[in-house]
């Protein structure tokens, strides 16, 4: 049987870390082109990786900026990409609230 140890990696799996962000990355794919946000201007850029660590959660996309050199990627979160890939994650809290909120 699992060991106690066993259980608890399996209840880390990726799955279950980017329920932080209240964002969806799972449309992105390493190659897929978008526009990444640089000093206030959107640039084409492309997915390096995509991250399901914990510490990533925040930043979990690296991307590379279409004409510059490798030094220039960078880990971004949603608020600074743009992509139709990128979807909202359904946020059950927030329904809940706006029923209360309706009646």
């Amino acid at each position: 049987s699992a060991s106690p140890h066993h259980r608890l990696l399996l209840s880390h799996s990726p799955r279950f870390v980017n329920m932080a962000p209240q964002v969806d990355y799972s449309g992105l794919k390493p190659g897929m082109k978008l526009q990444a946000e640089s000093d206030g201007q959107y640039h084409p850029a492309e997915v390096v990786v995509v991250s399901d660590a914990k510490k990533r959660a925040k930043a979990p996309v690296k991307v590379h900026y279409i004409g510059y050199g490798a030094d220039w990627d960078e880990w971004l979160g949603a608020s600074r990409l743009r992509s139709k890939a990128l979807k909202k994650a359904p946020a059950k809290e927030r329904q809940r609230v706006y029923s209360l909120a309706d009646q």
